[in-house]
């Protein structure tokens, strides 16, 4: 994950939408691109959302991991774009990280508006799978704050421990979310 850091940058465009996270006193941003080849140790095909950035400060409890998909109209896509990314970061995570102190959201900013039934749609399918999603449409030629965003990340219950003590990462859990 590491190399897909961009040291101090917090500001991302893509698509004619621009997504901002800057750093306030007390606050640790780092903001990684995973839509790269460094994301997908060289493997084509394989699709990622575009950003993942991390959060430490005052604005919520816990380090937050906020997952960040820019599109300019194919909003479908991008469910499937988050969930691949966070399965993937999840994975590499180590154990004592995914036990519930790390907190993790996702965020889909679309260029256009959709109708109300669609955005139901998307927000229960991420439900579903135990993240806390939220969407911004109608962003096109604007300039999103994701900061409100923080709020809304959720802890992720840790998997069941691997059996006979086996060690390494858990696999990403199965829809269940914490408390906020």
């Amino acid at each position: 994950m590491w190399q897909c850091l961009v040291p101090g940058q917090y500001e991302f465009s893509e698509e004619g939408i621009t997504v901002r996270l800057p750093p306030q006193a007390g606050e640790t941003v780092l903001m990684f691109n995973t839509d790269s080849d460094a994301f997908r140790d060289g493997q084509p095909g394989v699709k990622a959302c575009d950003l993942v950035f991390f959060y430490r400060g005052p604005s919520v409890s816990k380090p937050a991991l906020l997952f960040v998909e820019l599109k300019g109209s194919d909003y479908a896509a991008a469910e499937a774009q988050l969930d691949n990314a966070f399965k993937r970061v999840w994975a590499q995570m180590d154990p004592q990280c995914q036990g519930g102190e790390t907190r993790v959201g996702a965020v889909a900013v679309v260029g256009r508006s959709v109708m109300m039934d669609v955005k139901a749609r998307i927000k229960q399918a991420w439900q579903e799978r135990g993240l806390e999603f939220r969407y911004h449409f109608g962003a096109l030629g604007k300039t999103v704050d994701l900061r409100p965003n923080l709020q809304d990340t959720r802890k992720v219950k840790p998997a069941p421990a691997p059996p006979d003590g086996a060690s390494g990462p858990t696999s990403p859990p199965s829809g269940s979310v914490g408390t906020p």
